[in-house]
C-alpha cells in the first residue's frame, strides 16, 4: 500500500523526514502546543503500520484514558486524510487495547503510569516492537522511555529493512528531554542519531487566529513561556524550594565520592513506630536499616555498632533529639542532634535571643 501523508505544515515535514532517514533512531518534536504532534504522531505510526504488513507499533501515554479520549480523535482524523475507512482497515479491541490493521499489523496502546510492583517499568521488556511513539513526554519517567526503546527493533525490522525508531512528542518540561536533545541541541552537540525539531503553533497552519491569540495571550507567564514561546528554560514557580533541574540531578548525580561516611537517625522507641538509621557515603544513600520496639539503650549500642562496621565517625552522626531521641543523642558523646520540623535557618527572633545571653 502506498500512502500519502499531506501536510503545509513545514516542520512535520522535516519531523517525515527525519523519520525516512535511516541514520536517525530517535526525534523529539515539541517545544510549543499545538504545533502538530498528535497527527504527525498518528500519520507516521499507522502509516507504517499499512505499508508494512504484521509489523508492530505502540503509542505510549502516561494514561491509557488520556489516549483513549484525546489521540484516539486524532487517528481517525487521520485516516479520513488518507482516504481509508478506519472500521475497515484497523478495528480497535477495546479488551487488550490494540489496533488490529487489516494486514496483519498491530498497533498498542499503552499506559506507562508508575506502578508501585514495577517501579523500573520492566514490564515493557518483553514487548516486540516495529517502531513506537512516546505521546506527552513530559508525563513519561525516563525509566519508562529506556525500556520502551529498547522493545523496539525487535519485529520484522530485518524483513523490511526498517530502521528501529522512536518518535516523542512533548510540550516543554524540564527532565531527561531536556539534558539529551534540547540542551545538546543549543550547544550544537546532538548527535547524529537523534532529532530535535522545535514547532510552534505559529507552524501550524490549520489553527485559528482566535486560538493562537488566546495562546499568546495566556497570563500565567510559566504557561505561556512554555506553550507559546516553546521555552525550555521557563522560569520556575516562585513557590518551589528547589529547582527542576536540581530534582533532575538527583537521577544523574555525578558528584565524586570522597568516602566520608554519614549516618542520619530517626529514632522510635516500643510502639508502632520503627527506628530508622540511613547512611550516606557524601551525597549517595547507600543503606537504610529499620529496627521497631527497641529501648534507647538498644538504639544505643546499634547505632554504636554500626558506627563501628561502616566506619563512621561520631561527629558525621545526626540523631532527631525530638522527645525520646534526645536520651539518644545524651548516651553518645560527639553526635549531633537536631529537632524535627524546625527551621534550619535561625529567625530573628532566636537570634535576638542568642545574643543576649
Amino acid at each position: 500500500m502506498e500512502i500519502k501523508f499531506s501536510t503545509k505544515n513545514d516542520k512535520q515535514l522535516l519531523a517525515t523526514e527525519a523519520w525516512l532517514d535511516n541514520s536517525v533512531e530517535t526525534i523529539l518534536y515539541g517545544g510549543a502546543k499545538s504545533g502538530g504532534k498528535s497527527y504527525l504522531g498518528a500519520a507516521l505510526i499507522f502509516g507504517d503500520a499499512l505499508i508494512y504488513p504484521e509489523t508492530h507499533y505502540f503509542i505510549a501515554r502516561k494514561e491509557l484514558n488520556d489516549l483513549r479520549k484525546f489521540t484516539t480523535p486524532t487517528i481517525h482524523e487521520v485516516f479520513t486524510n488518507f482516504g481509508l475507512n478506519i472500521d475497515e482497515y484497523a478495528k480497535y479491541n477495546g479488551q487488550d487495547n490494540f489496533f488490529s490493521l487489516y494486514n496483519g499489523s498491530k498497533v498498542y496502546m499503552i499506559a506507562c503510569k508508575e506502578e508501585p510492583s514495577d517501579p523500573l517499568f520492566e514490564r515493557f521488556g518483553s514487548m516486540q516492537m516495529t517502531r513506537g511513539w512516546i505521546e506527552e513526554g513530559g508525563e513519561i519517567a525516563e525509566d519508562a522511555k529506556s525500556n520502551l526503546w529498547l522493545s523496539v527493533g525487535r519485529w520484522k525490522n530485518d524483513v523490511y529493512n526498517l530502521k528501529k525508531k522512536l518518535l516523542i512528542t512533548a510540550n516543554p518540561k524540564k527532565g531527561w528531554m531536556k539534558r539529551d536533545y534540547v540542551t545538546p541541541y543549543n550547544k550544537n552537540i546532538l548527535s547524529n542519531d537523534k532529532r530535535y525539531i522545535q514547532a510552534f503553533a505559529t507552524d501550524n497552519p490549520y489553527l485559528s487566529s482566535d486560538y493562537i491569540k488566546s495562546l499568546s495571550e495566556e497570563p500565567n507567564k510559566i504557561r505561556r513561556q512554555r506553550l507559546w514561546e516553546g521555552n525550555w528554560d521557563y522560569d520556575e514557580d516562585d513557590n518551589s524550594l528547589v529547582s527542576s533541574d536540581a530534582l533532575t540531578d538527583i537521577f544523574s548525580n555525578t558528584i565524586n565520592k570522597t568516602g566520608k561516611k554519614f549516618m542520619v537517625v530517626d529514632v522510635a522507641r516500643l510502639g508502632n513506630d520503627t527506628t530508622v538509621i540511613s547512611l550516606w557515603d557524601d551525597l549517595e544513600l547507600y543503606k537504610i536499616n529499620q529496627y521497631s520496639k527497641q529501648t534507647t539503650d538498644v538504639t544505643i549500642q546499634t547505632i554504636k555498632d554500626i558506627a563501628s562496621i561502616e566506619h563512621v565517625p561520631f561527629s558525621n552522626i545526626l540523631i532527631d533529639e525530638d522527645g525520646i531521641g534526645g536520651g539518644v543523642v545524651d548516651g553518645l558523646f560527639g553526635v549531633k542532634g537536631f529537632t524535627a520540623n524546625s527551621s534550619p535557618i535561625l529567625t530573628s527572633s532566636q537570634i535576638r535571643e542568642r545574643q543576649s545571653k
